[in-house]
């Protein structure tokens, strides 16, 4: 399916609302009657990854669908005093020994903004780390999960099983300037995507473009 320029899609409700103890951004698409539908995005990945045009698309199929910035991520809660985690233990040897939090704070999280938006259970579907936490969700509190979808994902961190470049390319560390973080973007997503299917540079041009904006010219309302 191409969803690249379907259409100028907005979100029918945004916002930040409190959640679990933070601050959590959304923004939903479609109509609040409908299935509700919660995406739930990867390691470090604002909700922009989901293109709205799929949320859209998936709209037209009769869900309410909800994006968000997990913890830590976009305009959600910045845990700035927390102790710098040792993600390439995480990834590598399963040692999540130096994270501040875990997958079931971060389940609890998506809890906390169902409950902000007042659904008793949802869809749920998670990209990477995000289908560990929607994998959590389901484990944790299954009446609240209506179906489970993890795609590109693992049930532990100790299992995943990388190729070299594919993790060297994920562990880059963050660039200094707005062009030098589109060109990495576009680099990392030719490493790290599916070779059946072109890689559209001019989105992830866009789309890094607006985190890198999001990150540098909005730290205010995130959270804290």
């Amino acid at each position: 399916m191409d969803i690249r320029r379907r259409a100028v899609v907005t979100a029918s409700k945004s916002g930040v609302v409190p959640a679990n103890r933070i601050q959590i951004a959304f923004e939903a698409f479609g109509d609040p009657g409908n299935r509700p539908l919660l995406l739930v995005m990867g390691l470090g990945a604002p909700m922009l990854v989901w293109h709205p045009d799929l949320c859209a698309l998936l709209a037209e199929r009769g869900f309410f669908v909800i994006r968000y910035d997990n913890r830590d991520v976009g305009r959600s809660t910045h845990l700035r005093d927390a102790p710098e985690p040792d993600v390439r233990a995480a990834m590598r040897q399963g040692d999540v020994s130096s994270a501040s939090y875990s997958l079931d704070d971060m389940a609890e999280d998506g809890f906390g903004l169902l409950d902000a938006l007042d659904l008793a259970a949802a869809h749920v579907l998670g990209m990477s780390m995000g289908g560990m936490i929607v994998q959590t969700m389901a484990a944790r509190r299954p009446e609240r999960v209506l179906s489970l979808t993890s795609i590109a994902s693992t049930p532990a961190p100790s299992l995943i099983n990388s190729k070299p470049d594919a993790m060297a390319a994920l562990m880059l560390p963050p660039t200094s300037t707005r062009e030098a973080a589109i060109a990495q973007a576009i680099e990392v997503s030719r490493i790290t995507g599916s070779p059946g299917f072109p890689p559209d540079d001019e989105w992830r041009a866009e789309l890094a473009g607006m985190i890198w904006d999001q990150v540098w010219t909005r730290p205010g309302e995130c959270g804290s």
